[in-house]
């Protein structure tokens, strides 16, 4: 005999994208009723306030109102799963991409969006463009949803290189900072993406050919996310403050910038925010039966 039981699943859409699913099955026939639900705050910035009959389908969860989604109010979004990693992993991430233990300022997630177009000016050393063309290759071909390539033109450009030495001494971007050896200056918009970055080398600062690759391989990785180096990674690694170069970039390095570029976690976050949403994907999925995912519009 076939008990057919009757599953309710239902989908609460977060303003921070988080979608979560609750789920039970106990038999070989399922019928399934999907129900998606969104927090009445975030409703009424979508949709304006209540009709009627959402005022009939309420529901109450955690100290939350939410609002039953009609089918013509449900978002038109891509969803990816939540990507879950470990405290110590995510301790690391905090620290290069949010300056963790050191600023006090409220720091953001920033991401490239767009494809990394670069152009080298023709102050740029053959063998450095050709050693940081590889470089960039080697990266992209390891992070899904970050493209670097070179262009011809400047003006086709988001990533501009130049160099200073002996015969060139023009300073293209005067805002960036005294570095040693290399530095560079970088733009976002409003949602934290970067669209621009000028990379600066200094050949009449840093003299050793070696040591002054290793510093431009670094600066610009650096760029590919405003990240900051620390101290808890060993000196192979380019988010450690004492990288002293590798033939390959690091296992950690790569899980990381892969990490970052993966929509299984909300872009353009603040720390608290990244935290707090952590904190409550783990609790739930401490629980059996529980599935989370992201939604984004764009």
């Amino acid at each position: 005999m076939i008990h057919k039981t009757d599953i309710k699943i239902s989908i609460i859409i977060l303003f921070c994208l988080i979608c979560k699913l609750s789920f039970s099955q106990d038999s070989t026939n399922i019928s399934v009723r999907m129900m998606h639900y969104m927090k009445l705050n975030e409703y009424k910035k979508l949709h304006g306030n209540l009709t009627k009959e959402d005022s009939l389908s309420l529901k109450f969860q955690d100290l939350d109102t939410l609002v039953l989604l009609t089918k013509d109010k449900l978002p038109n979004s891509i969803k990816v799963p939540y990507e879950q990693r470990d405290s110590i992993f995510l301790d690391l991430y905090t620290d290069v991409v949010f300056n963790k233990n050191k600023s006090t300022e409220n720091i953001k997630m920033k991401y490239w969006k767009e494809d990394i177009k670069l152009f080298f000016d023709k102050s740029v050393d053959k063998d450095l463009k050709k050693e940081l063309l590889e470089f960039a290759k080697s990266i992209s071909s390891k992070i899904d949803s970050l493209t670097i390539y070179e262009v011809k033109e400047r003006t086709a450009s988001n990533f501009f290189i130049y160099e200073i030495n002996e015969n060139s001494d023009y300073k293209f971007e005067p805002r960036i900072k005294k570095w040693n050896g290399s530095g560079y200056y970088i733009n976002w918009d409003g949602r934290q993406r970067l669209y621009q970055c000028n990379l600066e080398i200094n050949r009449m600062q840093l003299f050793n050919k070696k040591l002054l690759h290793n510093k431009v391989k670094q600066t610009f990785f650096k760029a590919l996310g405003q990240f900051y180096v620390i101290e808890k990674l060993d000196c192979t690694s380019l988010f450690s403050n004492c990288y002293k170069g590798s033939n390959q970039i690091s296992s950690i390095d790569v899980e990381l910038l892969k990490y970052h570029y993966s929509y299984g976690i909300c872009k353009g976050t603040n720390l608290e925010t990244f935290e707090e949403q952590h904190r409550i994907a783990q609790e739930l999925l401490k629980k059996a039966n529980y599935r989370l995912e992201y939604y984004y519009n764009d």
